[in-house]
Order: C-alpha cells, then sequence, then structure tokens
C-alpha cells in the first residue's frame, strides 16, 4: 500500500470509527429519555440509516478481522455469532424508540451486509 493509500486509510479508520461511536453514544442517551421531539427522531433516522455503514466503512479501513481470514472454525463462529448478536441489540434499540426509525435501520443494514460480502 503507499503510503497516499495508508493515510487514506487511516483517515477513514479515524472519521467512520469515530463517527460510529458518537452515533451510538447518542443512540443510547436517546434511551434515556420519555418522549423524543421531532428534532430527536429526525435524529434517531439520520443515525439509523448512517451507523451500518459507518461500520462498514470502518471495517474496510482497519484490522478488524474478516471471517474468511481465521483459520479458527470455533473463533470464526464466535465472530461472526458475537457480531450478529450486537446488531440485533442495535435493531431492537431502533425499534424501542421508534417503529419506523427500527425498520429504516433494519433495511440501512442490510444494504450495509449486502455490501460487505459483495465488495
Amino acid at each position: 500500500m503507499s503510503d497516499a493509500n495508508e493515510v487514506v486509510a487511516h483517515g477513514g479508520r479515524i472519521i467512520s470509527g469515530g463517527m460510529a461511536a458518537t452515533a451510538l453514544a447518542t443512540v443510547i442517551q436517546l434511551l434515556q429519555l420519555e418522549t423524543l421531539s421531532w428534532l430527536l427522531i429526525a435524529a434517531l433516522f439520520c443515525f439509523a440509516v448512517a451507523l451500518p455503514f459507518l461500520v462498514f466503512s470502518f471495517t474496510r479501513y482497519t484490522v478488524v478481522p474478516n471471517p474468511q481470514h481465521i483459520s479458527s472454525s470455533a473463533l470464526k463462529k464466535i465472530l461472526i455469532s458475537s457480531s450478529l448478536i450486537t446488531l440485533c441489540g442495535l435493531v431492537f434499540v431502533f425499534f424501542h424508540l421508534n417503529t419506523i426509525a427500527g425498520i429504516t435501520f433494519s433495511v440501512a443494514l442490510g444494504i450495509a451486509m449486502v455490501l460487505e460480502f459483495v465488495w
């Protein structure tokens, strides 16, 4: 990898990882509120769409192990199952906050997962 590509990859890692963490922290904070204003609902939808793609971008620019490159069958199963369980938890959080936001997050997540396996 050339120096220019390494700089872009490092920048992509920082930006996508930082934004994903910020979006997730904000969604967690929204769980503590009894009602959401229309502005917070709009923000929730933004996070529902952005979060799967930010995580997809982060995994593209980082050293997160790809299950195809792991030789241990048990470790591969643990990595895949823990990732899927975490994603299911996020789907439930979005559905708890707003049904349509949950559907939006699920669709964006599905598209990001397809991109992960196709790209």
